[in-house]
């Protein structure tokens, strides 16, 4: 799914004079999910996090996966780099009361760079290759680390990319 994004922001930015919002991407999120996932599995938007916890108050996850029961396997925060509306560390301040109160649901914060950037950006992520940094940060008392990082360049000597960062809270 994140390659895929990835690929898809650079699609949009040729042929879109529009910037697209993070509906868009979550909306494109589940086009790709829905071709990869078994037919037990179903994609939510705007999952209500009071459906795991009641005490997890009036919060709601861009994305949710749900098992043929019901339960909640996987929640996903998306946001975008340049947002103005906060950054991803509230992202995973707010779901690391899921992992709080139940530690098998997968969290996941993606960040989205609509806009092309360095190979290494953002510095704290990305080592100066590109790649994913494998080190443990915490947000608070929750720990994270870089799951992947996918680019879209359009060559070997490209030095700006779309990129695509997905974030584990562990």
């Amino acid at each position: 799914m994140l390659q895929g994004l990835a690929y898809w922001l650079t699609y949009k930015r040729e042929t879109y004079k529009c910037q697209v919002i993070e509906a868009d991407i979550v909306m494109e999120a589940v086009h790709i999910l829905q071709a990869y996932l078994p037919h037990c599995f179903k994609l939510v938007r705007e999952y209500p996090y009071r459906n795991i916890s009641q005490g997890l108050g009036r919060k709601y996850a861009d994305l949710a996966i749900l098992n043929n029961n019901g339960d909640c396997e996987c929640l996903m925060e998306f946001k975008l780099a340049d947002s103005t509306n906060g950054s991803y560390t509230k992202d995973i301040t707010k779901m690391s009361g899921v992992k709080a109160f139940q530690g098998n649901i997968d969290c996941y914060s993606i960040i989205v760079f609509r806009k092309s950037t360095p190979l290494n950006e953002p510095k704290n992520l990305v080592l100066h290759d590109g790649k994913a940094r494998r080190v443990v940060f915490f947000e608070g008392s929750q720990k994270y680390k870089v799951k992947r990082v996918c680019n879209a360049v359009s060559s070997h000597a490209a030095t700006t990319m779309k990129k695509v960062i997905c974030l584990e809270l562990l």
